[in-house]
């Protein structure tokens, strides 16, 4: 954290520098159309004297000056900002890999440590209810916990975060692969186990057509018998 911090202090400072400058353009903006309104009624007024039209304009030319010198150090200002952003990206990414293993070894074992308190405090004194919270803690730990997501949460806080690098990402592409490698394994399980069926149903009913073809071959032998008799 205190990395982190030091890493982004400058740019905290940028940053409220660029505030600031934003909160002083917006008057100026302001003070230039009090000025402008100002020259304009002057020139519809008949009996404003030459000096209070004169002083009204310099007034105006004034207030554009400040306006634009203002907006020129914005301008800067967002320079120096997007400067800055781009070394303390490459100070903070620094930063997060050397940390990060050591950060998912810190989460895993919080996430351990709990389950552990979890056993531990359990006993069978306890309520269904009670029971059922712990069974539910339990879960919710050895589940939804989830260090790699924890790690790309302060990754992104920190403004650091790559998808690429990300390992999380890297356990979902995998489970991914993995997923459609079982789902390819099932579905050439379920063509076989059909296939074997169809081949079984066709001996039945191949099996089952010379059987009635013997019987009906010794019916008519035995009818023809009957007859000569």
């Amino acid at each position: 954290m205190k990395a982190f911090t030091e890493a982004r202090s400058t740019l905290c400072k940028l940053s409220a520098k660029r505030e600031k400058l934003h909160e002083q353009e917006k008057k100026a903006q302001n003070a230039l159309h009090d000025a402008n309104v100002q020259c304009e009624n002057l020139s519809f007024d008949p009996t404003a004297s030459k000096t209070k039209i004169s002083n009204a304009k310099d007034n105006q030319t004034k207030r554009q000056n400040k306006l634009d010198e203002i907006q020129q150090e914005i301008e800067r200002a967002e320079q120096e900002y997007d400067q800055e952003y781009e070394n303390y990206r490459a100070k903070a990414m620094d930063i997060y890999e050397k940390c990060r293993a050591l950060e998912k070894e810190r989460l895993d074992l919080l996430g351990e440590t709990l389950i552990k308190f979890n056993d531990a405090a359990f006993s069978s004194e306890y309520s269904t209810e009670e029971h059922k919270i712990f069974e539910d803690l339990k879960l919710k730990l050895k589940v939804e916990r989830d260090s790699l997501q924890d790690l790309d949460f302060w990754a992104k806080t920190y403004h650091v975060y790559d998808s690429t690098t990300s390992l999380s990402t890297e356990k979902k592409d995998l489970t991914i692969k993995e997923e459609n490698t079982q789902e390819s394994v099932a579905e050439g399980e379920e063509e076989q186990s059909q296939a074997d069926t169809i081949t079984t149903t066709t001996k039945t009913k191949s099996k089952k057509n010379k059987n009635n073809t013997k019987t009906e071959s010794t019916t008519t032998n035995a009818a023809a018998s009957n007859q000569v008799s």
